[in-house]
């Protein structure tokens, strides 16, 4: 499967408003996304950063499906 290459910023725009979707979620956002030195094993170049409030849950229903669906374009 390709992953569609997408800023930073748009990146932290999909999650959270994937995030806010969520019941557990409506309150959350993410302060961006940190760029891995070298894709996972999966083939994935990054990692959500800082959260706010408590949205762990949240978060990691949305990034679990997203890790496989985008990557972060180079800078």
């Amino acid at each position: 499967m390709s992953r569609q290459l997408v800023s930073r910023a748009e990146l932290t725009r999909i999650l959270t408003e994937r995030m806010r979707q969520l019941p557990n979620g409506r309150d959350c956002s993410l302060g961006g996304v940190l760029r891995l030195p070298r894709p996972d094993k999966h083939g994935c170049n990054w990692m959500p950063g800082v959260l706010s409030g408590s949205c762990r849950s949240a978060l990691g229903e949305v990034v679990t499906k997203a890790r496989f669906e985008f990557n972060l374009q180079e800078e």
